[in-house]
């Protein structure tokens, strides 16, 4: 070998070993896989990455040193290399015999002897970008479902915008990134506002803004929206980001609260300087606040007051539960109850109030207060007392000579008839016919003097027929029907008999005051029905006739004492106005109920129950 010839073999063979040498030391796996499927070479870094003894590796088949190799996409890619002689690129995960799995990206390339294999270790990439991906599809989700609108905007129009942002103004999110820009949401009034916000994010002049600008909607609503913006980069540009509410409702919220703070210090200014007693309690029944009036009236502070129950202060002589099933009824009904109360003062003192007491509801109708607003009406009280006793003390001095005109007329016209002459016997029936509407008339007021003083009559319920009772008030009506030329039939439901418990003469009373009111009201050869009948635990009777009704405005007042409505003045000229008002209190006193239904010139039907 010459020496020109020796000197290009060593270089070739130190260029040999150091190529060996330096691909031994390569990070990346370097292989080369023969023809017949056995490893011809294996670098330091391949066998690393496969977990295998190199030495072990070199000259054993591919198949042997990874199980389940052959089942794999880069044993069928081997096999095209070798057999095409193409190059070929793919990701392959190595399962290690310690069970691990790792990821490699794999380049095979044929060479003279079979194919070389490279592969580099890419699972801290793959496990970033999992990662990576995991974080922005739980952003995304994050913005995509976010109560609030959020966007991104770039060259004045929406790159980006989320579902709720669409949903405020009325649009589907796609639709605001096709070409829509804020403009297009902003109320043109407040477009330089909204613009000048953005100019100054874009070009840094400021971070990040805090405002809020009339909106409008697809729909042409104006709405107030509040927003919060900063400056970022997209695709390597400036761009706005931010989020947006929906703050119409919390604006008009504020502005009801401070409308209804408003209401209160006006409400409060009238309370405090009324002269009647106004006092607020919970559910409880518990004082929250007691004006001055009342304060003042009771004797008592308003330290002393709140958190205590009226009926500990100055309803304390009343039964408590009284008190707390009335509570309860207003929670209930929801409707004002009132009522006269002998309230005691502090310094032993008392004072009749007439007060009423209604609940105070949200708006969705739950009760969350009581308020009671009662009235000093001792004088008045005291002043019907004195009435009350004159009546009765008149009523009765009365009495004995009515009783002696009616001696001495019935006398007149039974033994002295013979003596009289036609016009003198018509004269002293109609004495007769004054003195008895006198002596009702006192009978009247009598009744009405016991039941102001506040005493029930005395009744004595015993066992009755109630269907005899109404015949026999019929049978006495109908000399005052036939003069009337009224028709008084018996209802067709009207039972043979009904027994109960009642009072006979004062039920009677009320039946002879109710149809004697159907016959003065009613127009000639008219109807007056009249009957009775049982209805579960109580016996109902009713009277209805075809007169003049009675109007709607004055209905609430019908059974008040001295009460007469307009439309009956005329026909009766002559009426105190207290039937109805003793009748109440007779069918009050058993334990019953009086009611009726009334259609101005269309008749009246009274009812009235007792109970079984």
């Amino acid at each position: 070998m010459s020496p020109k010839t020796k000197t290009k073999s060593v270089a070739a063979y130190d260029l040999g070993k150091l190529l060996h040498d330096v691909i031994g030391e390569m990070h990346e796996g370097v292989r080369v896989v023969g023809r017949d499927w056995r490893y011809l070479y294996v670098n330091t870094a391949a066998a690393r990455q496969c977990m295998v003894d190199r030495k072990k590796m070199l000259g054993k088949p591919i198949t042997d040193c990874h199980q389940g190799i052959e089942k794999t996409v880069l044993f069928s890619k081997l096999k095209q290399s070798m057999a095409q002689k193409k190059s070929f690129r793919l990701e392959h995960e190595y399962v290690l015999p310690d069970k691990s799995t790792r990821t490699f990206e794999c380049y095979l390339h044929p060479v003279s002897e079979g194919v070389l294999i490279l592969s580099f270790d890419v699972t801290k990439q793959k496990i970033a970008q999992r990662e990576l991906a995991e974080s922005e599809a739980k952003f995304r989700a994050l913005v995509e479902k976010s109560l609030v609108g959020v966007y991104l905007i770039q060259d004045g129009v929406f790159k980006y915008a989320n579902p709720k942002l669409g949903k405020i103004f009325g649009y589907k999110a796609g639709d605001l990134v096709k070409g829509m820009g804020p403009r297009d949401l902003v109320y043109p009034s407040d477009w330089p506002l909204v613009q000048e916000n953005l100019k100054r994010r874009i070009t840094g002049e400021i971070d990040t803004v805090h405002y809020r600008f009339n909106g409008i909607r697809s729909d042409k609503k104006v709405i107030r929206i509040e927003a919060l913006g900063s400056r970022t980069i997209y695709n390597g540009r400036p761009a706005v980001i931010g989020s947006l509410f929906d703050v119409t409702d919390e604006e008009r919220k504020d502005f009801e609260i401070k409308q209804r703070a408003d209401e209160l210090i006006k409400f409060k200014q009238a309370v405090e300087g009324s002269s009647d007693e106004i006092v607020f309690t919970d559910l409880d029944g518990r004082i929250v606040y007691a004006n001055p009036a009342l304060l003042k009236l009771t004797g008592y502070s308003m330290d002393e007051v709140m958190g205590k129950k009226p009926w500990d202060l100055w309803l304390k002589s009343d039964q408590p539960m009284d008190y707390e099933k009335l509570l309860q009824k207003l929670l209930v009904d929801k409707k004002p109850l009132s009522g006269e109360y002998v309230n005691h003062k502090k310094n032993k003192g008392v004072y009749i109030s007439r007060t009423t007491t209604s609940p105070i509801m949200d708006k969705q109708g739950n009760v969350i207060y009581f308020v009671s607003v009662g009235v000093d009406v001792t004088r008045e009280r005291e002043i019907d007392r004195m009435k009350i006793e004159f009546v009765s003390v008149a009523s009765h001095q009365m009495r004995t000579p009515l009783t002696g005109v009616k001696w001495l007329a019935d006398l007149l016209l039974t033994e002295g008839a013979d003596e009289l002459s036609v016009k003198h016997r018509k004269m002293v029936q109609e004495i007769f016919q004054m003195n008895e509407r006198m002596i009702r008339l006192v009978n009247d007021l009598l009744d009405v003097s016991f039941i102001e003083t506040g005493h029930r009559f005395a009744v004595k319920r015993v066992p009755g027929d109630l269907a005899a009772a109404v015949r026999d008030a019929v049978s006495d009506s109908a000399i005052m029907a036939n003069d009337k030329r009224i028709h008084v039939v018996m209802s067709r439901t009207m039972p043979k008999s009904l027994k109960c418990n009642f009072d006979e003469p004062k039920i009677r009373q009320v039946l002879l005051s109710l149809m004697n009111n159907a016959i003065d009201y009613s127009p000639p050869n008219s109807r007056v029905t009249i009957g009775c009948r049982r209805v579960h635990s109580e016996v109902v009777c009713s009277v209805a006739d075809q007169g003049v009704g009675i109007p709607k405005k004055q209905q609430p007042r019908i059974f008040e004492k001295f009460f007469r409505a307009d439309n009956v003045l005329p026909l009766k000229p002559g009426g105190t106005g207290l039937g109805l008002f003793i009748a109440k209190a007779i069918v009050d006193s058993h334990g019953g109920r009086i009611w009726f239904e009334s259609k101005a010139g269309k008749g009246t039907t009274f009812f009235f129950s007792l109970p079984v």
